[in-house]
């Protein structure tokens, strides 16, 4: 379908609410609302009760202090900073955190309840690990070539000029996959004056494809100080590597954007949860001064509490509304590694913000043609927990993908590497955010070519909507039908038709105007197949089918969160109502219960859900709801309990 940008004028079209007559299994519809249920130790929804979330909760039973984020209502913060000066013992205020009015602090179990009861204290979070969202490929005995697709064994004594000349065609060939599948291969953008901060493990500015493009560095694992690039781990390297590498052997999509590198993880890829925080706040204080449009955040840890009073949430929110745009990984809690089965709820903190992009991982099976794409098995998917947000957004190339390696670091240590050893194999949505981040660049530095004159950026809203829009279907192959959207959002990643949108929406019209400058197709050709856009953008709780993204429409503006209620004006849309409720279509199941819960935790097949050997406490007990579902089987645990 061709839309012309003259051809429209402003129409206001009542969304209507489809009314429910059979079960699609690509669409997950309900007919009431998700009763959502309190961890009976004391986390609340969110509002002005006083809140604390499950990990300080569970707390409260042990002998450890524990490290929290203490929120305070804003204009009470300083007289909450003086009471705890005044406990006995004091309590030490380790940092502030003026965006998301918070406090950290360490305190005793026994004095948990009391601090809460404070004047002023609106809640306390755990300011619990982070861990980077990617997964090593087995190191192999000796250094080999390896596609996307497949590994095929060197030796390790090969000549130097063989093993680069190995390298360059290894690289070239992911390269020509990834680009000719996105799309981005012959677009001529590079990302060229478009500022992205790689909030991670680090970056190592010892390597030649970063030369000259980090322009400042900060470790926030020492308070956030001025340093010289570096990256133990080698996570952030790889990232930053797959957004904007620019080398002979290896290219990122944004090959000319300039990095800032944020060092929130150690040599084990683990950080904290407050050190994220003060990283993003540090981000939006200098945005302007470091030129940066764009935050990457490969990273992870449980959802502990509702997105509201998250503060690290509520960080990535602020971001979003300052300007900045925010790309997360969804996590890797796709699969049960005992069963094989594909499970549901599995996404991390912060890949539930509203705002943010949340980018779930795709399997390109080593060719461009999109139509053997998959959902990466490990790649999680919705809805989060707490909220019922439908997450992941969209899907990106995440699995298996080469990029650039420390030498000696960590994720070098243990996982496949090229002919040459320059580069490191690893699979995640922390690679799927990567690829995001550089398309969204591309997005950027494409709008401001074709108006120059507008004199600001598209909003990260409505480069958040085009690339819903814009996105292709993505099958599954066991069903023949295409994935729900708590799997893959409204699909697959394609570069080429979010940049043909961001060429023609002028985002210097005024806000309520129709932005659309010139007609655009809503298909793309990629690798030579003509593929129908989605034409959908999840908004919250509705899944619009219009041309919302055709209008500066006052959803797309830094002062709303996405999702929230909106009156969209002239905006022309249309949708249907998602709503979590009594009927659950989860796939090809079809869970029906009168009282279906949300408990405290969640259960995964028979065991924990653990990121890098790290066991993760989802809340006291390890139970969901009292049901669980797994793919198309249904485990019911015991009769529900009353709300």
């Amino acid at each position: 379908m061709s839309i012309c940008g003259k051809c429209f004028k402003y129409v206001a079209v009542r969304a209507r609410q489809s009314t429910v007559s059979g079960v699609r299994s690509h669409v997950v519809r309900m007919t009431v609302s998700l009763v959502l249920v309190g961890v009976t130790a004391g986390v609340a929804a969110a509002g002005n009760r006083k809140t604390m979330d499950s990990a300080v909760a569970a707390a409260q039973r042990g002998n450890a202090r524990v490290p929290v984020v203490l929120r305070t209502e804003p204009a009470m913060r300083a007289a909450v900073k003086t009471l705890l000066g005044l406990r006995k013992p004091k309590v030490v205020v380790e940092a502030e955190f003026t965006s998301v009015s918070a406090l950290r602090v360490t305190l005793h179990p026994g004095d948990l309840a009391a601090v809460l009861a404070l004047p002023g204290v609106l809640g306390l979070s755990s300011d619990a690990a982070v861990v980077s969202a990617a997964a090593s490929s087995k190191k192999a005995a000796k250094t080999s070539t390896t596609t996307s697709s497949s590994t095929t064994g060197t030796t390790a004594d090969s000549p130097v000029a063989s093993a680069f000349f190995a390298e360059l065609v290894e690289s070239y060939k992911q390269w020509s996959v990834v680009t000719g599948a996105l799309g981005s291969k012959w677009t001529g953008l590079t990302g060229n004056g478009v500022g992205v901060a790689v909030v991670d493990s680090g970056i190592d500015g010892t390597l030649p494809e970063f030369t000259g493009r980090i322009s400042a560095f900060y470790d926030f694992t020492r308070g956030g100080i001025a340093a010289p690039p570096t990256d133990t781990y080698g996570h952030g390297t790889h990232v930053a590597g797959l957004i904007g590498a620019a080398s002979l052997t290896f290219s990122g999509l944004a090959p000319r954007v300039h990095l800032v590198g944020v060092k929130v993880l150690d040599a084990n890829g683990h950080g904290r949860t407050s050190d994220v925080i003060a990283a993003l706040e540090f981000l939006v204080v200098h945005r302007q001064a470091l030129n940066i449009q764009v935050v990457n955040l490969s990273l992870g840890r449980p959802i502990l509490e509702p997105a509201a009073t998250d503060p690290l949430v509520q960080a990535v929110e602020h971001a979003v509304a300052s300007g900045l745009v925010v790309v997360t990984s969804a996590g890797n809690h796709g699969l049960n590694a005992a069963t094989g089965a594909a499970g549901y709820a599995g996404i991390t903190s912060p890949g539930n913000a509203p705002s943010a992009i949340t980018a779930g991982s795709l399997d390109l099976h080593g060719t461009a043609d999109r139509a053997d794409d998959t959902v990466s098995p490990f790649s999680s998917r919705g809805p989060t927990w707490y909220d019922g947000f439908a997450k992941p957004d969209l899907l990106a190339p995440g699995h298996g993908l080469f990029s650039s390696a420390v030498a000696g670091s960590t994720l070098a240590q243990m996982s496949t590497l090229s002919a040459g050893g320059q580069d490191v194999k690893l699979f995640g949505t922390s690679m799927a955010a990567a690829t995001t981040t550089g398309v969204v660049a591309l997005v950027i530095e494409a709008n401001r070519r074709a108006f120059p004159a507008a004199g600001r950026d598209l909003p990260p809203h409505a480069i958040k909507a085009l690339l819903q829009y814009s996105a292709v279907a993505v099958t599954d192959p066991a069903s023949g039908r295409d994935y729900d959207f708590l799997t893959a959002g409204t699909g697959g990643l394609n570069a080429l038709g979010a940049i043909g949108l961001g060429r023609v929406l002028n985002p210097g019209v005024t806000v309520g105007e129709w932005w659309l400058s010139a007609g655009i197709d809503e298909f793309s050709t990629l690798a030579g197949v003509v593929r129908p856009w989605s034409r959908r953008i999840i908004w919250g709780d509705t899944l619009l089918n219009g041309r919302a993204i055709y209008a500066n429409a006052p959803a797309w503006q830094t002062n709303l969160v996405w999702g929230g209620t909106l009156v969209w004006g002239d905006a022309l849309i249309w949708g249907e109502v998602l709503l979590w409720g009594d009927i659950f279509i989860w796939g090809e199941n079809v869970v029906q219960s009168t009282a279906f819960i949300w408990g405290e935790n969640i259960v995964w097949g028979d065991g924990l859900v653990t990121l890098d050997g790290q066991t993760l406490i989802w809340g006291d007990a390890f139970v969901w709801g009292e049901s669980l579902v797994w793919g198309d089987a249904v485990v019911l645990i015991g009769a529900a309990p009353s709300p």
